[in-house]
């Protein structure tokens, strides 16, 4: 039985990005055999089989496949197997979903960059400095408590971050299982078609 042609070109096309882990538009074996592709889909057990698979996929022979080799092989492997496809798609979403919670993660830490604020200039602010200023023991004191204090905000801002990351990473994984759904009844519905 066959399945869905666009459908098919497009999950192949996007699990060379899963393959491709170093993003230089070329997969090695060591990076196709992390990834677990071969395996994922049910095409090699062993890494001899990955190997074997390796080699049929690499047709110009350079250990390296290019987009054009990846998109031929998977194209080959997905358009005969209903279920190398569902696994596919999932490979696929789940690759999506990392990189958007990589996004995420960077844009925070951008965001974390920012400067620092600045000072209050209270009354009491001003009346510490220059207590500090007139007794040496103290300037110890008050570098002491500033670090204290701004070690308690760096973890205060480092769990509200991770939070914030908890929450974030359960909706991109809420949002990848709606979409394995809906793909995998798409799937199902061309199969019966």
């Amino acid at each position: 039985m066959r399945v869905d042609g666009a459908l098919v070109a497009s999950v192949s096309r996007k699990l060379f990005d899963a393959v491709d882990r170093n993003r230089d538009g070329a997969a090695t074996f060591d990076e196709m055999r992390g990834s677990g592709v071969l395996r994922k889909l049910g095409v090699a057990r062993t890494e001899a089989e990955e190997k074997s698979a390796f080699k049929s996929a690499d047709v110009n022979g350079d250990d390296r496949l290019s987009s054009a080799e990846s998109n031929a092989y998977f194209t080959g492997v997905l358009a005969n197997s209903p279920q190398a496809l569902a696994a596919a798609i999932m490979i696929v979403m789940q690759t999506e979903a990392k990189e958007r919670s990589l996004e995420e993660l960077s844009a925070k830490v951008e965001v974390e960059k920012t400067p620092p604020k600045e000072a209050d200039d209270d009354d009491e602010a001003r009346l510490a400095d220059r207590k500090a200023e007139s007794n040496p023991m103290l300037v110890g004191e008050a570098a002491e408590a500033a670090l204290r204090e701004l070690a308690h905000e760096f973890a205060s801002d480092a769990e509200a971050t991770r939070q914030a990351l908890d929450v974030r990473q359960a909706a991109a994984y809420a949002e990848t299982q709606a979409r394995t759904q809906a793909a995998l009844t798409s799937a199902a519905t061309s199969l019966t078609a």
